[in-house]
């Protein structure tokens, strides 16, 4: 069409913007209206090129002069051109406004025009959220839109205009096709109210400012219709993509991940009962997808783990929206797991065979620290059996970062945390576990490190006092959690212990000098259920044997302690052997002063066999503990 008669003719035919209707739906209706057999051509009136894409995905994003609209087509307003435009709402072009929702351009637009016949019968222009990618129905009707020519099968397009209610390329072979003589089947779902909701958040004919979410939790009210919109889609894809035939091909106008308006409503009704509706759906697309990828990997011959399908759902969404759904869905999941741990410890169901508990607990932490929680898990429900109350409260404690993290700040073992939780001893440190420690009480509002500084004598430690962690170990006879038996008297000024200045962690630089009521406290500790069946890091075995971390390394390079040793290991290694400096130390608590020179000469003079490990510039050498015991008597102090 020549240029100069565009900037001077305005359609013949004006019509009005109707309820609903989409600027695509509107040029496309004004171009049959006036009898062009292209959409183009009212584009080019409006100072478009021929070849822009009259559909909603090609016009979104794009700039239309207000002015030039209403002397084009004559019966609009400013307003009501500003109203169905879709200006871009991010500099980058990604995203555009969508009736006042913001959505993305790319995967929110279908590129096939689709209609619904009994709404066209009633009035004939098409609306916006026919278009809509996901949606395969129309919210009023309820009928299933039509895609595609019922008689020549074509997709329906919106380049050429011969009536909204007419298949052009039937026209053009001089077959007159009226869609509206074609109603299409109602859709038949049960939950309408989240149904609703889903197709409420774009609608064009719900008002933006209107939109009655008070069914949306708070937490993603906040995101904003749009993105709860492409939440709920992503979602409902996710599970019609696993429901699909690989095997088939997909029609025209139909994608394989096109979810029915079953699926629409059940990912609705997930984010409806945010967060454990959700976290609940997810859990069962993790099923569902298994399921499909097994069998794709068992036709292809490969193995491979299989990722959580939160990923997939949540990676066409925004960062911000992926941030905030990701961190609800792991906390309610991590929730959830935790209150399976705690419960596998009721009722009376056999326990777990002590040797598929060690093995569970020696299982990898993994990336987020919940490995080994899914492992004690899934062994107690798979065998339907249940576990000590130790084991359960030591998973969920060494699942969370801020414990592990205290434990390497304080220099105290995870296995030995768990009692100083039940003992009221720390203060918190993880909100999300809280419930599931087995606190006596209300938790203390101070750090652990700061009442132990206050409560700790404010002199120079003196010459014969020594390391508690090392009094601990060398006077422990039995199996207990010998820090669970100090801290408590020490905050209550029991037990008087020094804090040397430094960087190290508190334990290393506690220093104790009433090795009476250290032995006292000893003997009155119990043995707990379950302590000796946890994993044993280096920290945990130096702890026990009161050994340095380089000697305990190695101990385990020389093979003299297991791989992936226990509590249990190590307390037994502990009797069987005794460290020089062990020696030392408890002839020093006795009253005897000897230098570890001199307790060396002495443990050669006797004869005995020793087994160690050296390594460059470090070595370790032990003894049996009753040859030694028998050879020094009553010059060492006593274990309890």
């Amino acid at each position: 069409m020549n240029r100069d008669l565009c900037d001077n003719i305005g359609l013949a035919y004006q019509i009005r913007l109707q309820s609903g209707e989409g600027w695509s739906d509107f040029i496309y209706r004004a171009s049959c209206e006036n009898g062009y057999t292209r959409t183009g051509i009212v584009l080019d009136l409006l100072g478009k090129t021929s070849g822009k894409s009259p559909t909603h995905l090609g016009l979104a994003g794009e700039t239309f002069d207000a002015g030039r609209a209403i002397e084009v087509f004559g019966k609009l307003t400013k307003e009501e051109v500003r109203s169905v435009l879709n200006p871009p709402t991010r500099t980058s072009g990604t995203h555009v406004s969508f009736f006042g929702r913001e959505v993305r351009k790319k995967t929110f637009f279908e590129t096939y025009r689709r209609v619904a016949p009994t709404s066209l019968r009633e009035n004939c222009y098409q609306k916006a959220i026919w278009s809509v990618r996901g949606i395969t129905f129309d919210p009023k009707t309820h009928e299933e839109l039509l895609v595609q020519c019922p008689r020549c099968s074509r997709p329906l397009s919106f380049a050429k205009s011969i009536g909204v209610e007419l298949c052009a390329e039937c026209f053009s072979k001089r077959v007159k096709v009226d869609f509206r003589d074609y109603p299409q089947k109602l859709i038949d779902v049960d939950d309408g109210e989240a149904l609703k909701l889903a197709t409420d958040l774009i609608d064009p004919e719900v008002p933006a400012p209107c939109l009655q979410l008070d069914l949306v939790p708070r937490d993603l009210r906040e995101l904003g219709a749009g993105a709860l919109f492409e939440l709920i889609m992503s979602m409902a894809k996710f599970e019609s993509f696993c429901f699909a035939d690989q095997s088939r091909t997909s029609e025209i106008g139909i994608r394989l991940t096109t979810p029915s308006p079953t699926q629409l409503a059940k990912a609705a009704r997930a984010v409806i009962t945010w967060p454990k509706g959700f976290s609940n759906y997810c859990e069962e697309m993790r099923f569902l997808y298994e399921q499909r990828t097994s069998r794709k990997l068992s036709v292809e011959g490969n193995r491979q783990s299989v990722r959580h399908p939160i990923t997939q759902i949540l990676a066409p969404l925004d960062g911000a929206v992926r941030q905030i759904v990701s961190a609800g869905f792991y906390n309610e999941r991590q929730q959830a797991l935790f209150g399976s741990i705690s419960g596998s410890t009721l009722g009376s169901a056999a326990l777990v065979p002590l040797s598929d508990t060690v093995d569970v607990l020696q299982t990898k932490l993994g990336r987020t620290g919940l490995r080994r929680a899914y492992a004690i898990s899934t062994l107690t429900r798979e065998g339907q059996a249940r576990v000590e109350p130790y084991v359960a409260k030591f998973v969920i404690a060494t699942s969370s970062r801020p414990v592990r993290d205290f434990s390497t700040r304080m220099g105290i073992p995870t296995p030995f945390i768990v009692d100083l939780f039940a003992r009221n001893v720390i203060e918190v440190l993880d909100a999300d576990i809280e419930q599931h420690l087995g606190r006596s009480a209300t938790a203390p509002s101070q750090k652990l490190d700061v009442r132990v500084t206050q409560n700790a004598v404010n002199e120079v430690a003196p010459v014969d006092a020594l390391p508690l962690i090392d009094v601990l170990a060398i006077l422990s006879r039995r199996r207990v959690n010998c820090l669970a038996a100090a801290m408590s008297p020490i905050l209550s000024v029991r037990l008087p212990i020094w804090v040397l200045p430094g960087t190290l962690p508190l334990m290393a630089r506690l220093r104790v000098r009433d090795f009476a009521m250290v032995s006292h406290l000893l003997q009155g500790e119990a043995e707990t259920a379950g302590f000796c069946d946890m994993p044993a890091d280096v920290r945990s075995a130096s702890t026990i044997l009161g050994l340095s971390k380089a000697s305990v390394l190695l101990l385990r390079r020389g093979e003299f302690l297991p791989s992936n040793p226990t509590l249990g290991d190590v307390f037994s290694f502990r009797e069987a052997f005794v460290s020089s400096s062990e020696v030392q130390r408890r002839l020093r608590i006795a009253g005897e002063v000897r230098d570890i020179t001199h307790v060396n000469k002495e443990l050669a003079s006797i004869g005995l066999d020793k087994i160690g490990a050296k390594r460059r510039r470090q070595s370790i050498a032990l003894r049996e503990r009753v040859a030694v015991e028998a050879y020094y008597g009553k010059r060492l102090a006593a274990r309890v």
